[in-house]
C-alpha cells in the first residue's frame, strides 16, 4: 500500500531548500564574526589592564619597599612585584601578547664593599639597564649593577653578573645557571622571597638553581621609579621588553617608543601612524596599549595620546609645561623640563 502523495512531498529537503539554509548559515556567521572577534579582543584587552593593575600596584609597592630602605629603585620590578603578590605569577602577561619576554624571577643584591648590611641595589632579572639575549629557546641575562646616578650606562656592554638559561614555552619554571661574575662590586643572589641561593657570586657554593618563569608583556617606565620625580608619569606600559627609556639616561640613549611600546588592541593601527617593529614580523600593531600611571589607574589609550611631540623635547609634555587645553595635561614619561640647577638622577 502505497503513501499519499502529499506525505512523500515532505519527506525530506530538496538540495535547492538545503542550499538556501547553507546560504542564511553563512550569511549569519559571516555577520556575527566580526563582532565575536571584537568582542573577544575587548574580553583580552579589559584582562590585560586587570593584570597590569595588579601588577602596578605590586610593582610600587616594591619601589616604595626599596626607597624607604634608602635603595636605588631602577633595579627592575617582576620578582619585587612576585614578592609582593605573595607568588601569584598570572598578571604579567598581556592575553593579547603573542611574544612575552621569559623573566626568571630571581633577585640580584649589590654591594659596593662586603656583602652585609644593606645593599644599595636589588636587582630584578628584568631591570632596565639589563640585556637579555636569546638564541632559540637559550636565553643569556647580563644583570648590569651601573644603576645609579653617577655613572648610569658607563659599562652597559660589558658583563657584570651574568645568567644562562633555557625556556620552554608555557613553562612556570626555570633551571638558572651562574654564568659569570665581573670583578667590580659584589653580588648576592636570592630567591624573591629574599631566601638566599648564592651566598657570594665571586665564591658560589652552587651555580645551578631553580626559578619561577614569568612571561612578562609590561615594560617599567624607568623615570617613573625617581624619587624626586613629581606629578604623575606613567608607570607601566605594555612593551617587547624590559624597561623605556623616554629619554636621555646617563649614557643610555632614548628608546624608539613607536617601535618599543605595544599596541596590542582595537582595530589595526593606521599605516601612517608609524607604530612598526622591522625586527619582529609577529607583532601587528593595533590602535591602543594599556597605560599604568604613578597614582595606580590603568587607561587604555592611542598613541597620539601617550606621547605629544612638544617641539625639540620630542617627548611628552611634562606637567608645568603642557599646552593650553591639552585633555593629559599630567600624562608624560619624561623628566620635568625646565630642570633646576643642580639636577640628578635620583633613583
Amino acid at each position: 500500500m502505497h503513501a499519499p502523495e502529499s506525505n512523500r512531498r515532505f519527506a525530506g529537503f530538496t538540495l535547492i531548500e538545503l542550499l538556501v539554509v547553507v546560504a542564511i548559515i553563512a550569511l549569519l556567521v559571516a555577520l556575527l564574526l566580526p563582532s565575536l572577534s571584537r568582542a573577544r579582543d575587548a574580553a583580552k584587552a579589559t584582562l590585560c589592564g586587570a593584570n597590569m593593575k595588579h601588577g602596578s600596584d605590586s610593582a610600587m609597592m616594591w619601589v616604595l619597599e626599596q626607597q624607604k630602605d634608602k635603595r636605588l629603585t631602577n633595579g627592575g620590578w617582576a620578582a619585587g612585584a612576585l614578592r609582593m603578590a605573595q607568588g601569584q605569577t598570572g598578571f604579567f602577561q598581556c592575553a593579547s601578547d603573542t611574544k612575552p619576554t621569559p623573566v626568571p624571577a630571581f633577585l640580584v643584591e649589590m654591594y659596593h664593599g662586603a656583602i652585609d648590611g644593606n645593599p644599595y641595589a636589588i636587582a630584578s632579572p628584568d631591570g632596565p639597564f639589563n640585556s637579555l639575549t636569546r638564541r632559540g629557546d637559550q636565553c643569556i641575562l647580563n644583570v648590569q649593577d651601573a644603576i645609579d646616578s653617577a655613572g648610569l650606562g658607563f659599562d652597559r656592554d660589558a658583563i657584570d653578573i651574568a645568567f644562562r638559561y633555557v625556556v620552554t614555552p608555557g613553562a612556570n619554571t626555570v633551571n638558572v645557571s651562574l654564568l659569570q661574575v665581573d670583578a667590580g662590586d659584589n653580588f648576592r643572589v636570592t630567591d624573591y622571597r629574599g631566601r638566599v641561593i648564592i651566598a657570594n657570586a665571586k665564591q658560589p657554593t652552587v651555580r645551578n638553581f631553580e626559578a619561577p618563569l614569568l612571561w612578562g608583556s609590561y615594560g617599567l617606565n624607568i623615570i617613573a621609579g625617581c624619587s624626586n620625580v613629581r606629578g604623575n608619569p606613567i608607570f607601566l606600559t605594555e612593551y617587547s621588553g624590559f624597561g623605556i627609556f623616554p629619554e636621555q639616561v646617563g649614557l643610555y640613549p632614548p628608546h624608539n617608543l613607536k617601535k618599543s611600546m605595544r599596541f596590542r588592541h582595537g582595530g589595526k593601527a593606521p599605516g601612517d601612524a608609524g607604530l612598526v617593529d622591522r625586527d619582529d614580523k609577529s607583532y601587528i600593531a593595533r590602535q591602543h596599549a594599556n597605560v599604568a600611571f604613578r597614582d595606580g589607574h590603568v587607561e587604555r589609550m592611542a598613541w597620539p595620546h601617550v606621547v605629544r611631540q612638544a617641539g625639540t623635547v620630542g617627548l611628552n609634555y611634562p606637567p608645568d609645561a603642557a599646552p593650553t587645553g591639552s585633555p593629559y595635561p599630567s600624562l608624560w614619561l619624561g623628566l620635568p623640563l625646565p630642570r633646576p640647577a643642580g639636577w640628578r638622577q635620583q633613583f
